[in-house]
């Protein structure tokens, strides 16, 4: 009978880069995707890029096993959504920058994960300052489109696909949703066969 090695996500920070990753992508230097597994000096681990998982072959006498998927989690509905923008959360402007909260809510019209980045006052994002999922994929929260429960809310609309959330949740307050919607895939590598897969029915 084969050992199991079973592995667990390390506790470290995500990588910028994934040497053994089979999609064949350059990670992004902002945003790294690549989750390592503990005590494989980044070797394997799991890529959100490609949504797959690196690991040794297995051999005779050993069987590599995964870490086991976590079931899906959802936040709670937060306090103070603005007035016009769809599930945004506007902070205090403090020395001419403001934190913003975007929160992704699922086809369900459940709170899936969410996102703060940082603006200007003429609503430029600061670049100098990265995204920050407050919640990890690997505990469970794992991302969809922005502003997807609007794919349920008017079924019979046109689906237009945005890069950002300030895109879809602006645009959205200046068109009638029962013609256009407007989805954000929340960045560039944003858009996956698994949160693509709302749009196919």
């Amino acid at each position: 009978m084969k050992r199991q090695h079973i592995f667990k996500f390390s506790a470290h920070p995500r990588l910028k880069e994934a040497p053994n990753c089979g999609c064949g992508k350059p990670q992004n230097r902002t945003n790294p995707q690549f989750a390592p597994y503990k005590d494989c000096n980044g070797e394997f681990g799991y890529c959100h890029k490609c949504n797959k998982t690196i690991k040794p072959e297995d051999t005779e006498e050993v069987e590599y096993v995964p870490p086991p998927v976590a079931k899906q989690q959802f936040l709670p509905e937060p306090q103070g959504f603005h007035s016009r923008l769809v599930d945004t959360v506007m902070g205090e402007e403090k020395n001419g920058i403001r934190k913003v909260t975007w929160y992704y809510r699922n086809i369900d019209g459940k709170i899936a994960t969410a996102k703060e980045m940082y603006y200007d006052k003429n609503f430029k994002r600061v670049k100098e300052k990265h995204p920050l999922f407050i919640v990890k994929r690997d505990s469970g929260y794992y991302p969809c489109l922005f502003n997807e429960h609007a794919l349920t809310k008017y079924p019979n609309a046109i689906v237009l696909l945005v890069e950002s959330e300030k895109t879809a949740a602006a645009t959205a307050t200046k068109i009638d949703p029962e013609q256009f919607i407007f989805i954000g895939t929340g960045g560039a590598n944003g858009l996956t066969d698994d949160k693509i897969s709302v749009l196919k029915d």
